[in-house]
């Protein structure tokens, strides 16, 4: 039983844009053409002028060496990758994981990856970006980060813990968290009989610019 420990706007973004930013060249809106619950969700529009364009959260304040949760639901066009970032207790980076590549598409689809955080990560960022330069359109909503070593139903912070996820939308989910060899490992569930697996990498590398692929990010 976990709660949701992002802000209620980060979660929902049900007010505003606060505790929401852009990342890279590209604007986010509010939109309230999209949506999968309430009535909002984050529009971003990336500007084409370079890789890792997207949307990120401020980050948010955890305690040290627990798993922590990340999930969200996505859709839109092109191909993004959603990160977990794990920080110190001056925002700076301290690693990454994430879901490798993910294609999107006009189904709003829940993906969700997990870290481990060390003795120093006592913060954490969601971070959701384009792995090549692209000009693309992506809606985000439900967003929630929670110490817990596996997605949970999405549930709103003041709505308090919440139980493991039954999937009530359509959706998929990857969940990642380091081995004892540092390479994480996802699945991906598309139905109750088919599961696919995914693995990808868990290593720390330069803040931004120049991020390519699966590597770290600020």
């Amino acid at each position: 039983m976990a709660i949701n420990l992002l802000s209620e706007n980060q979660a929902s973004i049900e007010t505003d844009l606060t505790g929401l930013s852009v990342q890279g060249a590209g604007v986010i809106t509010r939109d309230t053409i999209e949506f999968n619950h309430g009535v909002a969700s984050l529009k971003t529009v990336t500007g084409n002028a370079a890789i890792n364009e997207g949307c990120r959260t401020t980050s948010i304040d955890v305690a040290p060496s627990l798993d922590y949760t990340e999930s969200v639901f996505v859709k839109g066009s092109g191909t993004v990758e959603l990160f977990l970032s794990e920080r110190n207790a001056g925002d700076a980076s301290l690693g990454s994981v994430s879901t490798g590549n993910i294609v999107l598409t006009d189904t709003w689809t829940r993906y969700s990856v997990t870290r481990t955080f060390g003795a120093d990560g006592v913060k954490a960022r969601f971070i959701l970006l384009t792995p090549t330069q692209q000009g693309i359109t992506f809606y985000i909503d439900c967003l929630q980060i929670e110490q817990a070593s596996s997605a949970s139903d999405w549930r709103l912070p003041s709505e308090g813990s919440a139980s493991p996820s039954s999937s009530p939308s359509p959706s998929s989910s990857i969940s990642l968290s380091p081995s004892s060899s540092q390479s994480p490992s996802s699945s991906l569930s598309l139905s109750p009989s088919v599961s696919v697996s995914l693995s990808s990498s868990l290593s720390p590398s330069p803040s931004w610019p120049g991020l390519t692929g699966t590597q770290e990010v600020s």
